[in-house]
């Protein structure tokens, strides 16, 4: 160390004040290239911490920073957007810079463990570090006394968010579907500058979690799944084998029916990260043997027995049945296909297309040309009645549709109109085609999952589009 200061045409308290000028990256750096700036440096844990939580907002290793509002409850950008697939968090469990489906959306959305943005006080942290020529021992109380009078702060900025949202809840609006968001004050927007991202050394990935025994490892009472983003796909059956099978436009494929949520152009969906007992890595629900549209059932504590919580891949290998296997991830499909409520949507309207044309004295014309020979029968368990659609009657269908269609739009004055085309009945109406297109592919599709029964099988297998990481003692 003496030899090295000597070569150096600088005092060392000048070069101390040169290494409290650099960001936690270079400092790490800088100790890394040689023994003597080692043993000068003396980097401990809190350094390296904050080297990957400055790694973690670097674009070229972490990827994007989100926004989340939490006024209006926005995520810019959206999950669905690609910038996505190459954005990692900082789990200082393992020391790693993971993808984010390697952590749950705790870790992702919390304000205290979300990635601070440009301007914050944590983002402006990672610009500088906290370096100081002082013994280890010594460094550590320091930094806990940082970090104690930093708590002390945070509480004081939280009480003022706090207020904002027990207003909010002590004053609902009078239209309980109304959307209640204020725009945040300046002092609140304050808050929320300092806040975010206070304790990203606290974050853990979803594997430190199943070690540290969130799951009750190494004997678990119920599987290791942990709830992933929210997507928002076409179909059901997208979600779970996604690019595989046949999909129509956006401009084809019609608009969903909502009472609250505005989700016009697609269903959303939760994703969940699973832990496989067997291959020992992390996958989306998807891949495993045993999954339902939301995810395992936690109430019932035998519904998943560690022996069954595999992956398909696992599920195939010898001596187990790999046809059994292909059946079974066939037939989970083909459910979602044949339980659609795509001929319930096209048999939706034709009760009040009967109700309309005889009240309507307008609709004598035409109720013979539209209802004549049409049946109404009891259709879903609970609804009221309606037509029927099996493939054999759809052409006769669209026809009476279309006459009716043009009566609606150039036969009858606007008043009138406005009365018989509103709500889902609206949609029903301007949409019929799309929604006989999407019962045509529904056909195709079961026609040939069952022509190909290993279709789906050899897409997991060959593929993997399920993977999402590996156990880190691998």
């Amino acid at each position: 160390m003496a030899q090295f200061l000597a070569a150096v045409p600088l005092p060392t308290e000048v070069l101390q004040l040169i290494v409290r000028e650099l960001d936690p990256i270079a400092l790490i750096a800088l100790s890394q290239t040689s023994k003597a700036w080692r043993a000068f440096i003396r980097p401990i844990r809190h350094d390296f911490e904050q080297r990957l939580l400055a790694l973690e907002l670097h674009p070229d290793y972490g990827g994007l920073v989100p926004n989340w509002d939490e006024y209006y409850q926005k995520l810019t950008p959206p999950w669905d957007s690609p910038e996505w697939k190459t954005t990692k968090y900082a789990c200082c469990g393992c020391m790693k810079l993971l993808t984010h489906m390697m952590f749950d959306n705790h870790a992702i959305l919390r304000r205290h463990w979300r990635k601070p943005s440009v301007g914050s006080v944590e983002a402006n942290k990672a610009l500088r570090t906290d370096w100081e020529p002082f013994e280890p021992a010594l460094r550590w109380q320091r930094i806990q006394d940082r970090a104690r009078q930093a708590r002390e702060a945070q509480r004081r900025w939280r009480r003022i968010l706090d207020w904002r949202r027990d207003y909010l809840l002590t004053n609902p609006p009078t239209n309980r579907f109304e959307h209640r968001a204020l725009s945040p004050t300046a002092e609140e927007g304050d808050a929320f500058r300092r806040l975010i991202g206070t304790d990203r050394r606290r974050r853990r990935c979803v594997e430190c979690q199943r070690l540290s025994g969130r799951w009750g490892y190494p004997r678990r009472s119920r599987p290791a799944v942990a709830n992933s983003r929210q997507l928002k796909f076409q179909s059901v059956w997208e979600r779970f084998v996604p690019g595989l099978l046949e999909q129509l436009t956006p401009d084809r494929f019609p608009d969903y029916w909502r009472c609250i949520r505005e989700s016009s152009d697609g269903v959303y969906l939760t994703l969940r990260v699973a832990w496989c007992d067997e291959c020992c890595t992390w996958q989306e629900w998807a891949a495993f043997r045993d999954w339902r549209l939301y995810g395992p059932d936690y109430r019932a504590e035998d519904s998943f027995p560690p022996l069954e919580h595999v992956c398909v891949k696992c599920a195939v290998r010898p001596p187990r049945d790999q046809e059994a296997e292909a059946r079974r991830v066939q037939n989970r499909i083909l459910t979602f296909l044949r339980d659609s409520d795509t001929a319930w949507r096209l048999g939706f309207g034709w009760r009040w297309v009967r109700e309309d044309l005889n009240n309507q004295p307008d609709g004598d014309k035409i109720r013979t040309e539209v209802l004549d020979g049409l049946t109404l029968e009891k259709g879903r368990p609970g609804y009221l009645d309606q037509v029927v659609v099996e493939e054999s009657n759809i052409p006769d269908l669209r026809r009476r549709l279309l006459r009716y269609r043009d009566f609606v739009y150039n036969e009858v004055d606007e008043e009138t109109r406005n009365e018989l085309v509103s709500s889902w009945f609206k949609l029903w109406l301007d949409q019929y085609e799309r929604l006989e297109e999407v019962y045509f592919l529904q056909k195709r599709l079961i026609q040939k999952l069952e022509k190909e029964p290993k279709l789906i099988l050899n897409y997991m297998l060959e593929r993997d589009p399920y993977y999402v990481g590996r156990a880190s003692y691998r």
